[in-house]
């Protein structure tokens, strides 16, 4: 949550109480709440990265960025800190973000995207998403398959960061800066000034085993959650009933992700870009289901076709790795009942069985097509 305060305000609580007039709350005088999705922090197995505000929340003097000459006033001579940023999405990239952060003046920032433009490009994934869990060699990091991408989603911030995208709420930002804040700026530390309030904390901390770990000692005293591991459910869906064993390279894997990649919570405009897969997937299981419904039997004995829909790919492959990892254990796609007989359990499928892989998914490259054979 997120709140504005002036000292305009603070003049009519004073009169207000004294006068005994108004029933309305001190914080409410002084308040104004803001609603939007937050950036949060993520762990890694060595790191962690993202948002975060400190645990009361984190306050700064309200400072609107409207051009780069903006920006070089607040780390050169702003003297009335720490600031919160008010930004729109030209200027949110690795390189004013880490600005912002270094030069010590920054306790906050407000992206809105309210009447402005919508930019060309841009990601805030690596250039070469997943470059740590793909295969060696499939991403040039001179000719990457994300070139709009500055890594900035994988920055330990150290601030807050909220996206806004109600009107209402940035023309009364807008009003406030223009009131308090926007003249003088030489002598801005000498009055009282329109600020922002933050308050995003997250716990999590260090990485992900040490989360994991506390985590698990907390829930042993307390309900408190530090973390929760990224991920979800995988969808399978075999086009035939498999009801015993399939042969060597008797299966075609048709496989299409479900997730996509956001810095704030509860807004991921990156879902946009699943779909194409998403739905190319659904429609072709559709087709071929009423296809074959007048025969039953598939022409090949031991073929099959299997339609997965994957979660959790934009982080380093945890779906598809998921899948694997209960392959290799005979798991997949469940795992064994002992108290049911065997013959009436799905049989688990085998690597082996795998004979081709066909992935739905955006094409960027026109020119560039990628096929997989086992």
């Amino acid at each position: 949550m997120a709140y504005i305060k002036t000292s305009k305000c603070l003049g009519i609580i004073i009169f207000s109480i004294f006068l005994s007039v108004s029933c309305e709350r001190t914080k409410d005088k002084m308040y104004k709440a803001v609603n939007g999705a937050f950036c949060y922090k993520r762990l890694n197995g060595t790191a962690e990265f993202g948002c975060t505000s400190s645990r009361s929340g984190d306050t700064g003097v309200v400072h609107i960025i409207r051009n780069e000459s903006d920006i070089n006033w607040l780390i050169d001579e702003a003297s009335a800190g720490p600031y919160i940023v008010v930004i729109t999405f030209k200027y949110f990239n690795r390189n004013s973000m880490l600005r912002f952060k270094n030069s010590g003046k920054v306790s906050g920032v407000v992206l809105t995207n309210v009447n402005e433009t919508t930019i060309a490009k841009y990601s805030p994934d690596d250039s070469c998403p997943n470059r740590n869990s793909g295969l060696d060699g499939q991403c040039d990091s001179n000719n990457p398959w994300n070139p709009a991408g500055d890594s900035l989603l994988f920055e330990n911030l150290g601030f807050p960061v909220i996206f806004v995208d109600s009107k209402e709420t940035l023309e009364f930002i807008e009003k406030c800066f223009e009131t308090h804040n926007s003249h003088d700026l030489d002598q801005q530390s000498t009055r009282s000034l329109c600020s922002i309030e933050i308050v995003s904390h997250n716990i999590a901390a260090v990485d992900t085993r040490t989360c994991m770990r506390r985590k698990m000692m907390a829930s042993n005293l307390m309900q408190l959650r530090y973390c929760d591991p990224l991920g979800d459910r995988n969808i399978f869906l075999p086009l035939f009933p498999r009801t015993k064993p399939e042969s060597n390279r008797s299966v075609i894997l048709v496989t299409a992700r479900l997730d996509g990649l956001s810095m704030f919570d509860g807004d991921v405009p990156g879902a946009k870009s699943p779909v194409t897969g998403i739905v190319s997937l659904i429609t072709t299981a559709y087709y071929l289901h009423n296809m074959t419904k007048s025969n039953p039997e598939p022409s090949a004995p031991d073929g099959n076709i299997i339609f997965l829909l994957i979660n959790g790919e934009s982080f380093d492959y945890i779906g598809s790795s998921r899948i694997i990892y209960e392959m290799q254990n005979n798991m997949f796609p469940y795992k064994p009942v002992p108290d049911i007989p065997e013959e009436k359990q799905s049989p688990p499928l085998q690597m082996d069985s795998i004979g081709l892989i066909v992935e739905l998914d955006e094409i960027v490259h026109p020119q560039l097509v990628l096929s997989y054979k086992c």
